[in-house]
C-alpha cells in the first residue's frame, strides 16, 4: 500500500503546474483559473485515495489509532506526502527557472510585457511598477503561490502533530 501511495504522488510531478502553450511559446496562463482548479481537484482526489489507503492499513495492521506503532506509521506516511508535495512544487519552480535562465541556449521568452499607448501615456501591460495590484511581480508571486498551495489541499495524515496541512512546512 505504501507503493500505491507513492505511485499516486508520483503523478503530481509528471508536469509543472503551468507550461508553455507551445514548445517555443509563452507560458500558458490564458485559462489559468481552469488549469489551477483541475490540478487542485486532482490533488484533492488523490488525498481522498491516500486517506482510504491509510484507513485500510489500520485494519490490515490490526492497529489501534492511539498506539505508538500506528502514530509512527502515520508519521512515516506524513513524511512521504510532504516529500511528494516538495517534489510537485519543485517541478513547477524548476520549470520556471529553466525557462528563464539567462545563459541557456535557445531559450525563448517565457512571458511578455507589452508597451501600449493609453493616451496621453504609454503603459506596460502587465504593469512593471513594483507593488502594482495587477503587475508583473504580482503575477509571478501568484504563480509561485499557486504551486505552494498544492500542499494545503490534503489534510495532514498525522493529525497528532497538530498541523492541519503540509504547506506550513514547505513555506
Amino acid at each position: 500500500n505504501v507503493e500505491a501511495m507513492n505511485n499516486i504522488m508520483a503523478k503530481w510531478c509528471d508536469y509543472p503546474l503551468y507550461e508553455r502553450k507551445e514548445k517555443r511559446g509563452l507560458l500558458n496562463l490564458d485559462d489559468r483559473a481552469a488549469m489551477l482548479e483541475a490540478r487542485y481537484n486532482l490533488i484533492k482526489q488523490d488525498g481522498v485515495k491516500i486517506q482510504e489507503i491509510v484507513v485500510t492499513n489500520l485494519t490490515l495492521f490490526k492497529a489501534t489509532e492511539d498506539s505508538d506503532h500506528w502514530r509512527n506509521y502515520l508519521d512515516y506516511v506524513d513524511d512521504m506526502i510532504l516529500d511528494g508535495f516538495f517534489n510537485a512544487v519543485q517541478c513547477s519552480l524548476a520549470y520556471l527557472l529553466e525557462n528563464t535562465e539567462l545563459n541557456a541556449p535557445d531559450i525563448m521568452p517565457l512571458m511578455e510585457a507589452r508597451l501600449e499607448l493609453a493616451i496621453p501615456d504609454m503603459v506596460f501591460v502587465p504593469s512593471l511598477e513594483f507593488g502594482s495590484e495587477d503587475g508583473f511581480m504580482e503575477l509571478i508571486e501568484g504563480i509561485v503561490d499557486d504551486a505552494y498551495k498544492l500542499s494545503s489541499l490534503i489534510p495532514r495524515i498525522a493529525k497528532h502533530n497538530g498541523m492541519d496541512h503540509y504547506q506550513i512546512e514547505l513555506d
